[in-house]
């Protein structure tokens, strides 16, 4: 309810807001991704991949390509972090567990 109630007041104010939580928590929100309340769904992992889908049009909104790290090579500091992610996690990948993120 608190979410609902805090989504309400900041669109009073026409701030658009995101939801992301099972259906049961009716979070409200201008954008909402939500999923069935089932005892068979992992509600973290939905909560995982929802957030990794707001990460992505987050940064394409805010002028960053996800898809492809050139726009990074003028920033050293977050391209370096880029690059060091992307090998722990092919590290973690090849089953390397203590490489894992």
């Amino acid at each position: 309810r608190i979410g609902a109630e805090s989504a309400k007041a900041l669109q009073a104010m026409n701030v658009q807001t995101f939801s992301l939580a099972p259906r049961s928590l009716e979070a409200g929100g201008t954008w909402r991704l939500d999923w069935p309340d089932d005892d068979r769904v992992d509600h973290l992992t939905m909560a995982t991949v929802g957030l990794q889908y707001f990460g992505y049009y987050w940064s394409r909104a805010t002028g960053y390509d996800p898809d492809r790290r050139m726009h990074l090579k003028e920033d050293t500091e977050r391209f370096k972090t880029s690059r060091m992610l992307t090998r722990r996690s092919l590290l973690a990948l090849a089953g390397d567990a203590r490489t894992a993120i």
